[in-house]
């Protein structure tokens, strides 16, 4: 969990200070619905593998409640203040540090984006043949 948390501190932190907007509570709603699509990304190409190797379609209501499930554990987890907790976890990172571990998340992000339609379109040939 310390890496989801990582990543939603510095979705946060880059909200709070790039773009300076004045509601807090919409840079924790930008930090959870993006650490939330990079999972669902990543949970739904492992079901679509999955699929593929039991030769077996996920009936979409499955998939539909398990992203739900997903999306209501973050919602609990990052909740009141959460940020707070985390700020002062991290607030004192070395900036070369930083800079690598902001990299790593663009290229976590970037994978799972690319792994997700990678496996749609792997998913997608492979059943409508």
């Amino acid at each position: 969990m310390i890496l989801f948390d990582y990543i939603y501190y510095r979705i946060y932190y880059q909200y709070k200070v790039r773009w300076n907007e004045s509601i807090p509570g919409l840079y924790a709603l930008y930090a959870l619905l993006i650490l939330s699509f990079a999972q669902l990304a990543n949970l739904n190409s492992l079901l679509f593998a999955l699929s593929i190797y039991f030769d077996k379609m996920l009936p979409r209501e499955y998939a539909i409640a398990i992203s739900c499930i997903v999306l209501i554990l973050n919602v609990f987890r990052y909740r009141n203040k959460k940020y707070n907790i985390l700020n002062s976890r991290w607030e004192n990172e070395n900036q070369d540090k930083r800079e690598t571990k902001t990299g790593l998340i663009v290229f976590y992000i970037g994978l799972s984006v690319f792994l997700f339609f990678y496996s749609a379109v792997k998913f997608g040939k492979h059943f409508a043949t």
